[in-house]
């Protein structure tokens, strides 16, 4: 019996690491949306302020990106001002 010939590809660190963080990153958002989830289903006053929070979020994520790069670093300079 003929064994195969295993084709090797050249991968970069970089392509490695970014595989790395998805994984992590997915796994973590998971985590996270089901404890957002338990929270909401034990505290109804937190399940309405997460989402007005996120409509909020929504709401200057649409704005951020109908803006000029000019305008967007203008709005996060003027927001800075408050943090």
């Amino acid at each position: 019996m003929a064994k195969k010939k295993i084709k090797y590809v050249k991968v970069s660190e970089g392509i490695v690491d970014k595989l790395i963080h998805k994984v992590f990153d997915a796994a973590l958002k998971k985590q996270y949306k089901g404890v957002l989830k338990k929270l909401s289903k034990q505290d109804p006053k937190f399940a309405k302020d997460y989402k007005i929070m996120m409509k909020a979020a929504d709401s200057m994520e649409k704005t951020l990106k109908n803006m000029s790069p000019d305008e967007r670093e203008e709005y996060k300079a003027d927001l800075m001002k408050y943090v």
